[in-house]
């Protein structure tokens, strides 16, 4: 059996994110270029997310529910799964037991897990799957799992990027704070940069599609007082170009940090709660990122503070652009491509 059709069981939409759904759809593009025939099959969605997908000539099926089982039409020989996100790990119960149904469902099953305490393999340990991905820093891998960075799938953009070099005079902040924000901790960020006096920066703030209209109107407010060069950027497609652009990133991060990682971008990172925390530190650990911490445990001074001292440290900036390149090569998705093709030719 050869990669000639498989189905991506993905979500996205404002308030889950982009994240898994870009995973997805960078790993579907490559696998397209080697014949295979790509399907997507989603409980949750929005328009941005169905043109995208007609515009890459892929096939949609729309599920009225996140546990919908598949229909028998759209049955293949491969289904890669990747929907563990705040939504369905909600309803964890209801997630493990829909794993287990889907897995039913077809020949060769595959899924991507999270990490840390979220990690649900833990939990499925009787759910037959051939190949598991959990590639993130800090995770280890077994029989036929398959952990660490080496195995975290970028879009194409992030390909081919020469090594970092960082300027001796840094100015440029990008804020990056998800998909939603639902914490507001992009003010927070805005608040610990206007109090920065001693340096004139240019400050690119990132709203996601899933942001309030009130947090939007408030971060507004505070970059029309800012002491610095402020430009608000709603819902890009891709933030490679920008994070390129910038000399420190600062902000909160799921698959983010990865990114920024692969471009070299030092980054000021935030944890919305407990959990991202222990999730996040693993990776800090690499230095890569500076870690604050949860957002709630430290007072906005700690952002101004740690933001100047970066800016001011060349020899900082560039180990951490080394080390986040050398962590993350961009070849992730190669990687989880071959394994699937011996698995297909070996079972």
């Amino acid at each position: 059996m050869s990669l000639h059709s498989i189905c991506f069981r993905v979500d996205a939409d404002e308030q889950i994110g982009m994240g898994h759904f870009v995973r997805c759809l960078s790993l579907a593009k490559q696998a397209q270029k080697k014949g295979a025939l790509i399907s997507f099959l989603m409980g949750k969605t929005n328009q941005k997310v169905l043109d995208i997908l007609t515009a890459q000539n892929i096939q949609i099926n729309q599920l009225s529910d996140v546990f919908d089982l598949t229909p028998k039409s759209n049955l293949g020989p491969i289904v890669i799964t990747d929907i563990f996100n705040n939504f369905t790990y909600q309803r964890k119960q209801k997630l493990l037991h829909y794993m287990v149904e889907l897995s039913q469902q077809f020949r060769k099953f595959i899924y991507f897990d999270d990490a840390g305490k979220s990690a649900l393999r833990r939990d499925l340990k009787n759910l037959q799957s051939d190949l598991v991905f959990t590639p993130y820093v800090g995770e280890t891998g077994g029989e036929h799992i398959f952990a660490g960075p080496d195995y975290f799938i970028l879009d194409d953009k992030y390909e081919n990027i020469p090594s970092r070099q960082v300027k001796e005079s840094a100015c440029r902040i990008l804020i990056s704070c998800g998909g939603s924000d639902p914490k507001e901790i992009s003010q927070k960020i805005l608040v610990g940069l206007n109090n920065i006096l001693d340096y004139k920066l240019e400050i690119l703030i990132i709203c996601g599609g899933g942001f309030s209209i009130d947090n939007k109107k408030k971060i507004a407010s505070l970059s029309s007082k800012s002491p610095h060069n402020c430009k608000i950027l709603n819902a890009p497609d891709n933030l490679s170009k920008h994070m390129l652009w910038c000399d420190l990133a600062i902000g909160t991060s799921g698959l983010t940090k990865y990114e920024l990682a692969a471009t070299g971008t030092p980054f000021l990172m935030i944890s919305i709660d407990a959990i991202h925390d222990e999730i996040n530190k693993p990776f800090a650990a690499q230095n890569t990122a500076i870690d604050l911490g949860i957002s709630t445990d430290f007072p906005t001074f700690e952002i101004t503070n740690k933001a100047r001292s970066i800016l001011s440290n060349v020899t900082q900036r560039q180990a951490m652009a080394d080390a986040g390149q050398a962590l993350v090569d961009g070849r992730g998705c190669d990687r989880v491509l071959n394994l699937m093709e011996t698995l297909c030719e070996t079972q």
